[in-house]
């Protein structure tokens, strides 16, 4: 009759695995690296409202929905500094980007995005740059299109 304890074998053949995990490195365990957003120094701070007026209102589920579609549209490793052209570097800054989303129904949300490279620098047009996607409450993509 075996019993709960079997000596460690399964102990010693899992910590056998540990090393061989570090030479496929941290993307095998889904880890990258997560950069910080940077803070203001002190003397820059600002002074928080106890009631905030206007704005746009995201409820959790249109929050998940953009963050899946933001990810697809574009992936958190591209970045504007890695970029060489003007209008790449532009298309890789979200603050190039405009997005809306709208809530469907109770499991629809369509997000859109759409460069707005005036904002960027003047005279850059892109004449098919924009995308709307289709996510379902399971933050599943089920359509993209332009």
């Amino acid at each position: 009759m075996r019993c709960c304890h079997d000596g460690g074998t399964s102990l010693r053949r899992a910590l056998a695995w540990v090393p061989l995990l570090g030479l496929c490195g941290c993307s095998a365990l889904g880890i990258y690296r997560f950069d910080k957003p940077e803070r203001a120094p002190a003397n820059e701070s600002v002074t928080i409202p106890s009631q905030i007026e206007g704005g746009v209102a995201l409820t959790g589920p249109m929050m998940a929905a953009l963050k899946v579609a933001m990810d697809d549209f574009r992936p958190p490793w591209v970045t504007a500094e890695k970029q060489e052209h003007l209008e790449e570097k532009c298309l890789a800054d979200w603050r190039y980007i405009d997005a809306r989303v709208v809530q469907a129904n109770d499991d629809l949300f369509y997000v859109t995005f759409s460069p707005n490279l005036s904002a960027c620098g003047p005279g850059l047009v892109l004449l098919d740059g924009g995308v709307v996607y289709a996510i379902d409450g399971k933050g599943r993509i089920l359509a993209e299109g332009e």
